[in-house]
């Protein structure tokens, strides 16, 4: 199993604008989630073209997960950033279907990732890994995970088999979960399963990936 690779290390208020293209994408995500308010993780999808970090290229978009964990799990950071991602399965409790995820796990932290909040990040990943910009405070690690081809056709027939599950005339999105972020906490290991916001009002997750910084028609 692939284990995060952490490709640079930031300060938050050291890059350009002081981060704000960050905050802005996490304060959004927050105030859809409640994540914030209840002092738990948040995530969410995006294009990196919205953002501004040196380890991405200026000219070319690529699809990123954010993840913000609070300021309460930064002993936990590095562990989780490097943990591999699992394919977890999270069976049906409490009136909730079947849903796979992949799950980091650190130290006194588990993070699942709903894998249908996220297909539309790996359904365009085409570099064999998955980016990840991870921020706790001041903090920003920017992490990869091997991704592959195999591992993605693991993911789809995983997802087909929550839909089976599901039955036919179910909601594909009846059970994404509630207002906040879930948390369970069982022999001091907090299990946390944040609600995916998509930020992408240029729908780039659906067209062209490719940025230039002078539009040829100028």
């Amino acid at each position: 199993m692939y284990l995060g690779k952490i490709l640079s290390r930031h300060s938050l208020s050291a890059l350009e604008q002081a981060g704000a293209g960050i905050t802005w994408l996490l304060d959004a995500a927050s105030h859809e989630s409640g994540a914030q308010e209840n002092g738990e993780p948040n995530a969410l999808t995006c294009w990196s073209s919205v953002l501004s970090h040196p380890q991405l290229e200026k000219t070319r978009a690529a699809p990123l997960v954010v993840l913000g964990l609070p300021t309460t799990k930064a002993n936990d950071m590095e562990a989780l950033a490097t943990s591999a991602l699992q394919i977890q399965i999270v069976e049906p409790v409490q009136g909730e279907g079947r849903a796979t995820c992949l799950a980091m796990s650190g130290r006194e932290n588990v993070i699942r990732l709903r894998c249908d909040e996220l297909l539309p990040v790996m359904r365009n990943t085409a570099i064999g890994s998955l980016l990840l910009l991870i921020v706790c405070g001041d903090d920003v690690l920017f992490v990869e995970h091997c991704f592959d081809r195999r591992r993605f056709l693991e993911v789809c027939h995983e997802l087909h088999l929550d839909a089976l599950a599901k039955g036919d005339g179910a909601d594909d999105f009846d059970d994404a979960g509630g207002d906040s972020p879930r948390v369970e906490r069982c022999n001091g290991i907090s299990t946390y399963s944040p609600q995916i916001q998509e930020i992408d009002a240029a729908e780039e997750f659906y067209y062209g990936v490719v940025r230039f910084d002078e539009s040829p028609c100028a």
